[in-house]
């Protein structure tokens, strides 16, 4: 539990550093983003006293959010740990991670970039065939669904308006969510997220229209539930 929930300290406490290193590297391939990504943020030393002092604030409020990634994470750690079976605990730390780092670029950026999307379907695969009660036919199923649901959705929503309220990123995490959970717990995710969505965009200090964070908090919920010992 101790280490888990260590882990899950250091885990997300790079969570804002790389979701910030995103806005200076897209659009970029894989490879150039796995090279910089692991990358601690400079600021300069200006002689301004106006610009230090705002580089400063700057500092402050990344180790704030680094701090606070970190406890949410410790936890989500620590939860796993608890209540997920044995050949559970480490694949749901990984769908935490990739959803917390998810949730944390789409907010800012409106964005859900492929370095992270892709391999989390991929993955999702790959748990569902190590675990033959859920099975790679549930996967399969969960993961067309989820494409054509979104594809389907766009299409009525552009009959009516311009604006769609997917996007390519959406689509394909919600492609891989589907291989997580399957048909039926991407169903849950669903509907848990639009609602998670319009009382995440009443909030003041969330960016309003970024969906992400609204699917990557359903998603982590019905998870639980789905996979909880």
């Amino acid at each position: 539990m101790f280490l888990a929930f260590i882990l899950g300290f250091l885990a997300g406490g790079v969570i804002p550093i790389m979701a910030g290193r995103f806005g200076k590297l897209i659009p970029a391939d894989p490879g150039l983003l796995l090279l910089r990504l692991p990358h601690l943020p400079r600021f300069p030393k200006p002689n301004d006293p106006m610009r230090s002092y705002l580089l400063k604030k700057k500092w402050q409020q990344l180790l704030f959010f680094s701090f606070l990634w970190g406890i949410v994470m410790s936890a989500l750690f620590a939860i796993c740990y608890s209540f997920l079976p044995p050949s559970y605990w480490i694949w749901g730390c990984v769908f935490c991670w990739v959803e917390g780092i998810s949730m944390a670029i789409d907010s800012q950026y409106w964005l859900l970039p492929d370095f992270f999307t892709i391999p989390l379907i991929l993955l999702g695969f790959l748990f569902c065939y190590q675990h033959s009660e859920i099975g790679v036919q549930s996967a399969l199923i969960g993961s067309i669904g989820g494409y054509l649901i979104c594809t389907l959705s766009v299409f009525l929503m552009g009959l009516f308006s311009k604006k769609t309220m997917f996007g390519g990123g959406d689509l394909k995490m919600i492609t891989a969510l589907g291989a997580w959970l399957g048909i039926l717990g991407l169903n849950y995710t669903l509907i848990a997220s639009f609602l998670l969505f319009i009382v995440l965009n009443a909030l003041p200090f969330q960016r309003k229209g970024a969906y992400g964070p609204a699917l990557g908090l359903a998603s982590i919920i019905v998870f639980f539930i789905m996979y909880a010992k």
